[in-house]
Formats: C-alpha cells, sequence, structure tokens
C-alpha cells in the first residue's frame, strides 16, 4: 500500500506569496465544501433510515424502499487543485510515493 506525499517550496517573490495564500484560502474552503457534503449526506441516510422504519412497522417490509447513498469525501480533488494553483503561483510541488505497507525491505 502506497501514500502521496507533498513538499512545497515556496515561491520567492512577494507575489508569489500573496498568491500562495489565496491559494491556501480556495483549499480551505474546498476541505470545509468537502464536509459540509459529508455531514448533508449523513443526515440524509439517516433521515432515509428512520423513514424506512416506519414504513415498515406500518406497511411491512415488502412494501418499502430503501434509499441510501454513498458518502464519499473527495479530498483528493482539495489537494488536486491546491497543487495546480501553487504551482502556477511559481511555487515547486514535489510528490513522493512511500510505501506504508508491505513493502519488500
Amino acid at each position: 500500500m502506497y501514500e502521496t506525499h507533498y513538499s512545497y517550496t515556496r515561491p520567492s517573490s512577494p507575489e508569489g506569496t500573496a498568491c500562495v495564500f489565496q491559494c491556501d484560502n480556495s483549499r480551505m474552503q474546498c476541505m470545509e465544501n468537502v464536509r459540509l457534503r459529508q455531514q448533508n449526506c449523513e443526515t440524509a441516510n439517516r433521515i432515509a433510515r428512520l423513514e424506512y422504519e416506519q414504513c415498515v412497522s406500518k406497511n411491512g417490509k415488502d412494501r418499502c424502499f430503501e434509499d441510501w447513498n454513498f458518502c464519499d469525501t473527495d479530498e483528493e480533488s482539495c489537494k488536486t487543485l491546491y497543487n495546480q494553483c501553487y504551482q502556477s503561483c511559481g511555487g515547486e510541488v514535489r510528490m513522493t510515493r512511500v510505501c506504508t505497507s508491505g513493502c519488500n525491505e
């Protein structure tokens, strides 16, 4: 099993540094949006579960429909957008794949 680790070299110009600050803000907003979508999905699933249980208790299992959603967190897209933003500001992003499990050492 592998993980991707990132190392960052900030741009040297004041403009580049200000640009990276905007990238940081965008990444935080993206991560917050991901968390909110996750919470909303989980809440919708709890409500759907309650509605299903109420339906079963009133109508029997054969007359009820289970409506579940897979709640996926897409934090990887936030990282990708951040890295692209960081590089467009003049910074350098280095990726390293690190073995975390099942390594042949």
